[in-house]
């Protein structure tokens, strides 16, 4: 499915978000509209008269619903699967120049048409030349400038649409990686914890008894958070519950002091993130030491 959108000039991951899309095309098309009045008013003011604005939107307006009727193909169709990127221009352009002719020739048929109904009595081929000489590049001019501002608004949305997804897998990438490390610290840390209390169970029953409500404590806070992160504050709090438990076992060879500036408390930090650093500064810096620290 990819390889065939390849070949077709249509990447698989383009996108054009209507919100975007529509708007500006309204806009475009109001501004061709005002612009070919302007340049239709200025011709007939040369020519001696003096048409109303309801003339001008009578002699336009039929000629724009051969570009209004045509717009979804361009847009859809021509814009997408002809394209200029690649190396592929040399097969787009004689497409685009064909298509470009072929809705001149239908707004000027369908001004042609307008002119005889308000009451011209010549020849339709010659209303329709008289009409082209003055016309035809415009509106061949009306198709390019078109297909550039529609492969421009689909360039834009395409690579908006590109960073919002690539922002999202890198937040979920580094979702999945912090879950991956709390299941790799979690156990770790609670396997210590429970190597803590069985060294007491026969040494000291009742300290053993608190430091498993402790562990009750310190899990239910460790295991709570649902985005990966919470405040400084709150770490500190799981810190000083998980000390508090080795404290039962280190007794006086484990003195805890801690420094934090009062206006850091309320930053957001990773869970878990300072306490394998406390966990491995105990395990192998104060128990292999006679005095502690």
């Amino acid at each position: 499915m990819d390889a065939s959108r390849a070949a077709q000039g249509g990447p698989s991951d383009e996108h054009i978000d209507p919100r975007i899309l529509w708007p500006l095309l309204a806009l475009f098309w109001v501004g061709s509209i005002a612009a070919t009045m302007a340049q239709v008013y200025a011709s007939t003011r040369l020519g001696g008269s003096q048409p109303s604005f309801l003339d001008l939107v009578r002699w336009v307006l039929p000629g724009y619903l051969v570009w209004l009727a045509s717009m979804p193909v361009i847009v859809f169709v021509l814009a997408r699967r002809f394209r200029f990127e690649h190396g592929q221009w040399r097969r787009s352009a004689p497409v685009h120049l064909l298509a470009s002719l072929v809705i001149a020739f239908g707004v000027l048929t369908v001004d042609t048409l307008g002119a005889i109904w308000r009451g011209s009595e010549r020849p339709f081929t010659t209303i329709m030349i008289d009409i082209a000489r003055g016309w035809l590049l415009w509106l061949v001019f009306t198709y390019w400038f078109f297909l550039v501002f529609v492969l421009a608004i689909r360039h834009y949305t395409t690579a908006a649409a590109r960073r919002l997804r690539e922002t999202r897998l890198e937040a979920a990438l580094a979702a999945t990686r912090l879950a991956v490390l709390r299941t790799q610290l979690h156990p770790h840390f609670l396997f210590n914890t429970l190597n803590s209390i069985s060294s007491l169970i026969d040494e000291d029953p009742a300290v053993a008894r608190r430091m498993i409500a402790q562990v009750g404590d310190l899990l239910r806070a460790s295991l709570t958070d649902g985005d990966g992160e919470w405040t400084l504050e709150r770490e500190i709090e799981l810190l000083e519950r998980y000390t508090e438990i080795e404290r039962m076992r280190f007794g006086e060879r484990l003195r805890i002091d801690v420094s934090c500036e009062p206006e850091a408390l309320a930053a957001r930090v990773p869970s878990l993130l300072l306490q394998p650093l406390v966990e491995n500064a105990i395990l192998h810096g104060i128990q292999p030491a006679l005095n502690g620290g």
